[in-house]
């Protein structure tokens, strides 16, 4: 595990992705995702005895992709402090790029002398998009996930917030958000009025009675 350590070392030292590799990173993604479709519809000898036209036909959906990538600016934000926003960002590209497509599949079901593109119909491009969409929102949760994993800094000081309502929410997220990290989210403090869940941002909620202070000494 050493290689990786130094690969997620290398990346997460720089200040973020060039922006080109963002976008090679999300086509990669859109024609995997293709690849992975066809499979599932057409299986794996069909797949390859038509690779040609089936990477031509990915390509063409690439263009209006990348075009709702820049209408978006998916590539825009750093991946390692992806939030909500990003993901709806390629969310709303992809469902962009998904009516683009939509619009010229009817011509190339059609069209009589194709020898260049696969005729696709609507549950194949519907099916291409999801998995695509999904795996994008993918990568930026799971290059988040490692970031936060890695630089957690055990030093820092655990702490609990008192409060469940937006203050305390706000308070967590920019605790969460620190880097480097001074405080470690150990959990939340309700009021006896509050209504609440059992957890809150992946965090236990606990009550302020008896058996409160004994669970605060045992998460230092």
């Amino acid at each position: 595990m050493n290689w990786f350590n130094k690969l997620v070392n290398w990346y997460f030292k720089r200040d973020s992705l060039p922006y080109w590799c963002v976008i090679l990173i999300d086509c990669i993604i859109c024609y995997l995702s293709g690849l992975f479709v066809f499979w599932l519809f057409f299986r794996g000898a069909a797949t390859l005895g038509n690779i040609i036209p089936i990477t031509k036909t990915l390509l063409l959906y690439l263009f209006f992709n990348i075009i709702s990538f820049r209408i978006f600016h998916t590539y825009a934000g750093i991946i390692r402090y992806s939030s909500f926003v990003d993901l709806q960002r390629v969310a709303l590209a992809m469902g962009l790029a998904f009516f683009f497509v939509f619009l010229i599949h009817y011509p190339i079901l059609f069209w009589e002398d194709n020898r260049w593109l696969v005729p696709l119909h609507a549950r194949h491009i519907i099916s291409i998009y999801l998995v695509s969409t999904i795996l994008m929102w993918t990568f930026r949760i799971v290059v988040k996930m490692v970031y936060d994993t890695m630089f957690e800094n055990e030093k820092a000081q655990r702490t609990f917030i008192y409060g469940v309502k937006e203050g305390g929410i706000g308070l967590a997220k920019h605790i969460n958000n620190q880097k480097p990290q001074h405080f470690r989210l150990m959990g939340f403090i309700a009021n006896e009025d509050d209504p609440i869940s059992a957890y809150l941002m992946g965090k236990k909620v606990y009550r302020v009675d008896q058996k409160l202070s004994q669970e605060i000494r045992t998460k230092k």
